[in-house]
């Protein structure tokens, strides 16, 4: 009895021997010498996105990689993880030369980009561990350490940086007769083939300009009286509608934008009658970043496809996000995309989707002039009602018994009374649920909405 009892002792001291040994791996083999060992890669992150899409990332790169060798540092690659990080890996055999030349390249870089920050992200190196001691030349004994890694280093993953966009929207209008821009198409038309009057019979008073030469006619004088490039959009929909996007961010900013912008549609549109629609500004404020991480944080959470995602906040601005074992480009911006602003906007009466198709709103018809029209330009003649910020956090969108979507969300206290009004008003009327910028619904009101 006491031989088995021995036995059982030993099973069980040997298995956590195993495991010990299995898990933190104290014993291993002497690693070959490899002669040097260097951490020489390094990131950066830029003050702004320096590029939009991947090509224009591209050629950044190819810049600074050219700016860098002919300053003397000799590359291993240089590319940018995102629009707004970039990654240095130099060649050198030592530490020491490898610190001399990543010194080069922030100072190189500095110069040009006064913004450039060292990234807070180390890249690890692979440092050679020593041993305590060896067994002949085979075996050496190493401190236990566990050797399972979490998150990005063992699953691999999609890391990005997200950056808080303040937004401006300045939009200008004319009368249906007297358009500030026209197709190309239509400008190659032959005068005496062009419509001579609108729908109601007013004569058309056709302008010198197709819509790429008026934004960028627009967009240069911007740019030359001091309006940041960045986030700066000039957009022409119709013949008739000029919306201006910039990343204004303060309301003095705003002011001055908007006064340039309305000066120079006046002086060069003397004879038209401008109006200028609703301006709407959002503007980063100190606990914006925070808000959004929280956000993102609870929508990653609710997901039982995401593990372990990391979401951290960088600055008054950036937020980092690390989601293990996601590598897919596509589903990366499918989730995050899922965060998007949600706006709740008034349709003019005169339009309705041309399509029986109920998730297709790209196309919409005008009963004033019977023909289509893109949502783009239905969505710059909507008025804003109320917005994401307005809705506790308990929206969500379900079908009903019948198959039809419904939306069910509750207002903020202060907000409820507002949305009774305005749908009272309203009655008969389409409101367009919009997320960022695409309309995904537009139901009909039917009676006075409680909040």
């Amino acid at each position: 009895m006491q031989s088995r009892y021995r036995m059982w002792i030993g099973l069980i001291l040997l298995t956590i021997v195993l495991a010990f040994l299995v898990a933190f791996a104290p014993i291993r083999p002497v690693p070959r010498e490899v002669g040097f060992d260097v951490q020489s890669t390094n990131r950066y992150s830029f003050p702004e996105p320096v590029a939009q899409d991947a090509d224009g990332m591209e050629a950044k790169a190819n810049e600074i990689r050219d700016t860098l060798t002919k300053a003397g540092v000799e590359l291993d690659h240089v590319k940018f993880l995102d629009s707004s990080l970039l990654e240095v890996a130099t060649v050198a055999l030592t530490q020491e030369s490898a610190d001399q030349q990543a010194n080069e390249v922030f100072q190189t870089l500095k110069a040009d980009y006064p913004g450039l920050q060292k990234a807070e992200e180390e890249i690890a190196a692979e440092t050679v561990e020593q041993p305590i001691f060896t067994v002949g030349t085979v075996f050496a004994v190493y401190p236990p350490k566990p050797q399972i890694r979490l998150g990005l280093d063992l699953q691999g993953g999609a890391h990005v940086l997200l950056r808080c966009v303040p937004e401006t929207k300045i939009p200008f209008s004319t009368p249906e007769h007297q358009p500030m821009a026209i197709t190309q198409a239509l400008m190659d038309t032959p005068k005496e083939d062009r419509p001579t009057t609108t729908s109601d019979g007013k004569p058309i008073t056709y302008p010198s300009f197709t819509h790429d030469q008026l934004q960028k006619l627009v967009y240069d004088y911007l740019i030359a009286n001091g309006v940041d490039e960045q986030g700066l959009q000039v957009t022409v929909a119709g013949n008739n509608q000029l919306l201006i996007h910039t990343e204004a961010r303060e309301q003095r900013e705003v002011d001055v934008q908007l006064k340039l912008a309305q000066g120079f549609v006046e002086r060069t549109f003397p004879t038209l009658e401008v109006s200028v629609g609703s301006v709407e500004s959002v503007f980063v404020e100190p606990g914006t970043a925070e808000t959004v991480k929280n956000i993102i944080d609870r929508r990653l959470y609710s997901m039982s496809d995401i593990r372990e995602p990391i979401v951290q906040k960088q600055g008054d601005d950036k937020i980092i996000v690390e989601l293990p074992g996601v590598k897919d480009p596509d589903r990366v911006l499918e989730i995050l995309q899922s965060t998007a602003m949600l706006e709740f906007r008034l349709v003019p009466a005169r339009y309705t989707p041309t399509s029986a198709d109920q998730d297709d709103y790209g196309e919409w018809a005008d009963s004033r002039t019977n023909q289509s029209v893109a949502w783009e330009q239905v969505m710059l003649e909507s008025d804003l009602a109320f917005s994401g910020r307005d809705l506790m956090s308990n929206a969500e969108v379900s079908p009903d018994p019948a198959g039809q979507w419904v939306v069910n969300f509750e207002l903020k206290a202060e907000k409820k009374r507002e949305f009774l009004e305005f749908t009272r008003q309203n009655v008969g009327r389409l409101m367009a649920i919009v997320l960022d910028g695409q309309c995904q619904m537009a139901p009909n009101i039917r009676g006075p909405i409680p909040g």
